[in-house]
This record gives C-alpha cells, structure tokens and sequence, in this order.
C-alpha cells in the first residue's frame, strides 16, 4: 500500500510550541489537548528578532552577541527568535561566518601542508602551503560551507514537508544562516590543533615519526565535528518547527 503523506500545517494555523499540535478553534484560555501547554503562550510567543537583527545597534556589537548567542546557547536562541524575519540580514549574518570560518579554515590548511615538506610530500606544499595555498584553501572552504548548507536547506524542507512539519524553506534557510556561527570553533579547533603540532615540531620537542598520530587526531576531530555540527543543526530545526511567527 502507497503511504500517504501527511500535510504540514499551513503559515497561518496556530500550532502549540510545545508539542505541535493545531489549535485552531481552541479557547485561547484552554490548554492544548496533546501536551498541556497554555494556548495563550502559543497566541503570545515571547519570541523576538535577534540582536543582529535589531538595526539601530552597532553592528558589530549585535554580530559578537547573537555570535555568542548562538554558539553558547543555541537551545535558548533557537527558542527566543523569531523564524520569520529579515531573510536578507540573517543571511548576511551566516556569510560573515562563512568568511571567518574559510580563512581559519584556508590558514590551519596551509600550514598542515607544509608540515610535509620534510616527509618529501613536495608536491603537497607547492600547491596549498604559503600565501596561494592559503587562498585555494580558502576559497575551496568558502564554496564548500556554502554547497553544505545549501544542500542541508534543501534537504531538510523537503524532509519536513514530507513528514508533515511546517518547515519551509524560509524558514529553515533563518535558521541555517545563524547555525553558520558554529563553524567558529570547529575551525578555531582545527587551527589550534595544527598550529600546537606545527609549533612543537619546528621546536623539537616531537619528532616527524608522531605525523601518524598527528592525523589520527585530525580525523578524530572531524568525527567530533560531524556530531556538534549536527546536534547544533538539530537544536535548531526542533526549536524552530512549532514555531507561530
């Protein structure tokens, strides 16, 4: 038997923010059938824009808060903002962290190139280590945050409309944008961990045979990475999906 997709509620309908659940009709002094929730939170949501969004802040202020916001408390954010907003400023937003992210990310790349120079990888370090490996790297991390995140846009608007959760597309492309704040500590990890190795062995104090550990550690960090971004992602999207405006 073909399933039958469910369909997700539409833009005006008002869904409880606890659990989903359309309150359509209700008694705004009821509570909501499924989970218990007062309706009059969901009529009344505290939500407001983040401080990004606010434009008569200095800019740089309102990008270091709603940076901190995001990375620090990501559940509290996700909850308190608004999901309809200024579509072009949160994208604004999530570029600038692309940017930061791809030069941590196009730095910590050239400077791990150039660790294999002794090891006769000459190859490597003529391609991406120095100032045009910099830059490659740089441009290759740009374009490929951004084909991620327009992949995992797609992707989870179609999820959602098949699964019946009202996740369009403007939405989940806010709520992406602002989840760009957590390549910050991916990428300062990443650089902190080659540039440590980089340091000790130029000092002598660890030797070209720890290389293999080296990259043992930089894989295990990309799996750690993988896991955060992902968590985060979800915070995101599960705090965003209930949403009434």
């Amino acid at each position: 038997m073909s399933r039958v997709a469910p369909i997700a509620p539409a833009e005006s309908d008002l869904l409880c923010e606890g659990c989903g659940y359309t309150l359509n009709g209700l008694p705004a002094a009821s509570n909501c059938p499924e989970c218990g929730k007062a309706i009059e939170e969901s009529i009344r949501s505290d939500r407001v824009p983040p401080a990004w969004e606010v434009r008569d802040r200095l800019r740089l202020i309102t990008f270091l808060k709603t940076s901190a916001d995001v990375i620090f408390r990501p559940t509290h954010f996700y909850r308190t903002t608004t999901t309809r907003g200024d579509e072009g400023r949160a994208r604004r937003f999530g570029q600038l962290h692309w940017i930061i992210a791809s030069l941590l990310f196009g730095f910590a790349g050239s400077v791990h190139a150039s660790l294999f120079h002794p090891a006769g990888w000459v190859h490597a370090v003529d391609a991406f280590a120095g100032p045009t490996g910099f830059a490659l790297l740089s441009i290759a991390a740009y374009l490929g945050l951004h084909l991620t995140t327009w992949a995992a846009t797609k992707l989870t608007a179609w999820e959602a409309a098949y699964r019946g959760l009202r996740l369009p597309l403007g939405v989940v492309r806010r709520g992406m944008a602002y989840h760009a704040a957590h390549y910050l500590p991916v990428a300062l990890l990443t650089l902190a961990t080659i540039g440590s190795y980089y340091v000790l062995l130029r000092s002598g104090r660890l030797s070209y045979g720890t290389l293999t550990t080296y990259l043992y550690v930089l894989c295990g960090e990309v799996v750690v990475a993988a896991a955060y971004l992902f968590h985060t992602y979800w915070i995101g999207m599960r705090n965003m999906m209930y949403a009434n405006r």
